[in-house]
């Protein structure tokens, strides 16, 4: 499988202001370096010495930190007034707490699986022979990468067809890929006749009182990837690997104690709640390179404040650029229409682990809200 690689792979670096240069001008300052001197008051309250005059120029690298400049090993300010144990004491149970809000219940999963058994058994009695064969349906997107968060909004089944479906296509003229998806429309509506089933696109979709299911004809390929239809332009093919998809998030799990599947759980929190334009799959590339080159991935939940605005840091860099999907040569574009909210999200998550710090738990949850939406709760 074709591994992540360096942070070049998710999209190209502009020659634009950086985010420390970003936030100087936010600051009123031309240079970075200059708002310690500037800004003493600020930097003094982010550090937490009631003495400004002092502090900008003996803690120049703590200042670069705090304006996302510095290495993370150079972060951790002097303690003044605030012996070592009690620092970020709710650190641990902010993220617990979110992220098991963000975690499917056993009914939601149930509930899912008998959505894809139902469409599967359906297909599979118009188009195979024989017993049921489980294998055929394959949960994909979120739900196969299980990062889906609470509540669902879909889930998404690709359903491989016999090659035999192929040939007979091909003998077709016009969009085919449009004709099988207007087949499998007609299928399943015999089977749903109370769903207003809709064939667009790349999915057959099937609005069910919970939430829609999103059905994706395919024929295996090779190499474990799938080739779908798509209606555009005429219809095409185009390749699938939702093994790689799953691979890359779940290898980085295995390396770094389930961190790719936290940081895009929350990502997908922080999308639906500030209606970010990014699609789930960028976050998920993005995430998964991001991990590859944070130096502190191995740390333990200690540390998800410092990761989270770590990550819209890194992010922020990739505007205009481009993700590349694992295990198949595509890219999407990323644009920039998202590149406001990820810079509004970054200086949140700065105020936030500055107020983590400082155990003020209530302004920290606050910032963390603003991003996340009500699904970070209070800590008890």
């Amino acid at each position: 499988m074709q591994k992540f690689r360096d942070p070049k792979r998710i999209g190209r670096v502009n020659s634009t202001p950086t985010i420390p240069a970003l936030i100087a001008q936010l600051l009123g300052c031309p240079n970075p370096k200059q708002v310690a001197l500037q800004n003493p008051e600020l930097i003094s309250y982010f550090l937490g010495n009631p003495n400004p005059k002092p502090i900008a120029p003996k803690n120049m690298d703590s200042t670069a930190y705090l304006l996302g400049a510095a290495s993370p090993k150079r972060m951790v300010p002097k303690p003044f007034g605030l012996p070592l144990g009690s620092r970020r004491a709710y650190v641990v149970p902010h993220f617990r707490t979110f992220l098991s809000n963000l975690k499917l219940t056993q009914n939601e999963r149930a509930d899912a699986l008998i959505k894809a058994d139902n469409i599967g058994r359906r297909l599979h009695a118009k188009y195979y022979s024989g017993p049921y064969e489980p294998k055929n349906r394959i949960i994909v997107g979120s739900y196969g990468k299980n990062t889906a968060i609470r509540p669902p909004t879909d889930i998404d089944i690709l359903y491989v067809l016999p090659i035999s479906e192929y040939y007979k296509i091909k003998t077709l003229s016009g969009n085919v890929q449009s004709q099988l998806l207007q087949e499998i429309k007609k299928v399943l509506g015999q089977r749903f006749s109370q769903t207003d089933l809709n064939a667009d696109g790349q999915v057959v979709k099937a609005p069910f009182y919970s939430y829609p299911a999103e059905v994706v004809p395919a024929f295996r390929y090779r190499d474990n990837t799938f080739i779908t239809c798509h209606t555009a332009n005429g219809g095409s093919w185009r390749l699938s690997n939702p093994i790689a998809e799953y691979k890359a998030i779940a290898d980085l799990d295995a390396k770094y104690a389930n961190k790719a599947t936290h940081l895009i759980r929350m990502l997908k929190a922080w999308k639906r709640a500030c209606n970010v334009p990014l699609k789930s799959i960028i976050l998920e590339i993005a995430a998964c390179s991001f991990l590859t080159q944070w130096p502190n991935s191995k740390q333990p939940i200690l540390w998800y404040d410092w990761m989270v605005r770590d990550f819209f840091a890194y992010l922020w860099r990739f505007r205009n650029g481009e993700a590349h999907i694992p295990g198949i040569n595509e890219s999407i574009d990323l644009g920039d229409q998202w590149a406001s909210k990820c810079e509004t999200a970054y200086l949140r998550a700065v105020k936030a682990c500055r107020y983590e710090y400082l155990n003020f738990r209530i302004p920290a949850e606050d910032e963390w809200k603003k991003i996340f939406g009500d699904q970070f709760s209070r800590a008890n």
